[in-house]
């Protein structure tokens, strides 16, 4: 018998996680477009995103050791 476990997903605005960061918004957009963090575009025609906070860490804290090595 498996047991699945249900990984806790909360999506935020580009606005929170520039907050969170300690970055602008325009900072956590560049970086989304550049693909160098996760992000959800949505499609409404508005450029929006939603991003995953423990996602987007763990892809900077892995940029952050190839940069370092």
């Amino acid at each position: 018998m498996s047991i699945a476990i249900k990984k806790e997903y909360q999506v935020i605005r580009s606005s929170e996680l520039a907050i969170k960061l300690g970055v602008t918004k325009n900072t956590v957009i560049n970086l989304a477009n550049a693909g160098q963090i996760p992000c959800i575009k949505l499609p409404n025609g508005k450029g929006e995103y939603r991003f995953n906070l423990e996602e987007v860490l763990e892809a900077l804290r892995h940029d952050s050791d190839s940069v370092q090595k």
